[in-house]
Order: structure tokens, then sequence, then C-alpha cells
């Protein structure tokens, strides 16, 4: 239909889409797996969730979306594989939740099965209009991002938890940036602590605050404390 408004529109989403609409949208529709293992864990536990097939190897699908895969860069590639996400093809859809043409998702993440749900009329139009494997290795790149984000904050904050059960703090600044670089997968780092393209260093420096000790945070029942 034809609409007055001209703002770019990026087709991964737009608009108001609740949480609650998509996870309704993807109980309706079947899934498979189509890159990494499912998650179906919660807490050590098994969640109640059918397990997933998997798209055959040959398929037209997975090929084209291989081919994106196999531009990302080499460290992105190797952190997805080691903070275990998967990427999860909704069958039989063109997009999760559509409203109107600035009410729409594409793409959802799953941060609890740590997946990215694509669905299967996205990758079946890009290939149909010839565009280049490139959109899927831009696509993954924006989506699976914040998901390593999340996957890297999760595993600080267990092993923060595990720290304070014998220390008063977690430590001075050095220290905490210390243990998220022997987390961090993802983010790189450059030798130039001036250089702007620096992912771990913005990374750091956007959280911290939420290390330092304020009285409203805490893991568990102690507050997260930092030595200054």
């Amino acid at each position: 239909m034809p609409t007055n408004d001209h703002r770019p529109n990026s087709g991964m989403r737009e608009g108001g889409i609740t949480h609650a609409e998509v996870n309704k949208a993807l109980s309706s529709y079947e899934k498979t797996v189509i890159f990494g293992q499912q998650n179906r864990l919660r807490n050590g536990l098994l969640m109640p969730d059918e397990k997933l097939t998997r798209f055959h190897a040959g398929h037209e699908l997975v090929r084209f979306f291989y081919q994106g895969m196999n531009k990302l860069p080499e460290y992105v590639l190797d952190a997805l594989l080691s903070y275990d996400v998967s990427v999860t093809l909704i069958t039989g859809k063109d997009l999760l939740v559509f409203k109107g043409v600035r009410a729409h998702q594409a793409f959802h993440i799953g941060f609890t099965r740590k997946t990215v749900y694509i669905p299967e009329g996205v990758v079946r139009e890009a290939i149909n209009k010839g565009w280049d494997s490139w959109a899927i290795s831009e696509a993954i790149i924006r989506e699976a991002w914040p998901l390593m984000d999340y996957l890297l904050i999760l595993e600080f904050i267990r092993r923060a938890q595990q720290r304070l059960r014998s220390h008063v703090t977690l430590g001075s600044e050095t220290t905490i940036k210390n243990a998220l670089r022997r987390l961090n997968k993802h983010l790189q780092e450059a030798e130039n602590e001036m250089a702007e393209d620096d992912d771990f260093r913005a990374f750091f420096s956007t959280l911290l605050s939420s290390f330092l000790c304020n009285g409203s945070q805490d893991f568990g029942s102690r507050p997260v404390c930092v030595s200054r």
C-alpha cells in the first residue's frame, strides 16, 4: 500500500511489536535449526519444548545461508560457535509479525535459547531477487551481536556471584576489565588505547557504571562493588 512516509525501512523490524506477539508467532510455526545446535537448557534444566529438526545440507536455502556465513570475519564465526549461538529458521513464514509497513518484525533474538530466528521467506526472497549472500552476513552480525554481548555479561555475572561468596568486592576496575577480557570472544581490542574502533573498550566503558557499588545493583544478595 502506498505511503507518504519516506523514512528508510530496514526490513528487519519497525514499530512497537511486543515480545508476546513475537512469541505467539514463533509458537505457531514449524522451526528448524540451520546453524549451530539447539539449546533446550535453562539454568541446567531441560525446557519443555520440541526437539527441532535440521534442514538438509544441500537445500537451496541452506546453501545460500552458508554462503553468507562464510563471508563473516573468522573471529565472528569463531565467537558464534564458542558462545554456542544457533540460527533457527521459521519455515513457511515471511515476517514473524506484520501489522503494516511501519509495524513489523522479521528477525528475533532468543536470549534464553541463544538463537537468532529468521523467517524462511526472508531468505527465499533474497534468493529470488538475486541478492548477494552478504545480506545474510550483515543480518547475522546485526542480530547476533547483542546476543553475544548478553552472553558475555551473563557469564561475567555468574563468575562475579562466585567471587562474592568469598570476597567483599569484585576488585578494581582493572580486575573487572581483565575478567571480561578473558571471557570475551567477539569484541576486538586495539593495541592503541586511543584507537576509536576499539569494541572491547567501548563495551567496558559503557557497562562499568553497572559494576560500581551504588546501592541499587546486586548479584544475589550482595552489592556489586568495585574497590577504588
